[in-house]
């Protein structure tokens, strides 16, 4: 996934530029997400899709502040799909471990190596169901772009006040 190109705007507040900004990098996310479902879910192909996001999930973490409580239910989805994507990445990056230190050879790392083939695949075929239920309608996309449209900075809570050092930290009263 490609970096969104993204312009700060210094006039503008910083949940101005969220609401601008999070929904593209969101939109650009899902067309990753959904390429490499429709594609067929190949284990090895979703590392791309995982590490996606992460840096989305961190990304909306940045800006958690200046959404209400309804961003959490977003970030756990998030965060789900980072877990599921992750165990399909442990388990191929396990063999390919395997197998650049030549260990395939003998009938037990034969074993293994089909252990974590089989494993990749069955929880990649799964989490091709999980996108479909999470991602995939529409209405689900749409919600969220919404969603990150119109509500940073209208959490109703406000940013903590900026505390300033007196100039001379060092005088005592």
């Amino acid at each position: 996934m490609k970096p969104v190109p993204m312009k700060w705007r210094e006039e503008e507040t910083a949940a101005a530029n969220a609401r601008v900004f999070l929904p593209e990098v969101l939109l650009q996310y899902l067309k990753l997400g959904e390429r490499l479902v429709a594609d067929g879910v190949h284990p090895r192909q979703l590392h791309q899709l995982r590490l996606a996001t992460k840096h989305f999930r961190y990304g909306i973490e940045m800006f958690e502040p200046l959404f209400g409580p309804k961003v959490a239910e977003l970030l756990g989805i998030l965060r789900e799909t980072q877990q599921r994507l992750g165990e399909i990445s442990d388990a191929t990056a396990s063999e390919a471990w395997l197998r650049q230190h030549k260990i395939q050879g003998d009938v037990g790392s034969k074993a293994l190596l089909s252990f974590l083939d089989q494993k990749a695949a069955k929880q990649a075929g799964e989490f091709g169901a999980f996108w479909s239920t999470h991602w995939g309608s529409p209405e689900l996309r749409n919600r969220w772009v919404q969603y990150l449209r119109r509500y940073a900075g209208r959490s109703g809570v406000r940013p903590p006040p900026l505390h300033r050092q007196p100039a001379n930290e060092n005088v005592l009263i």
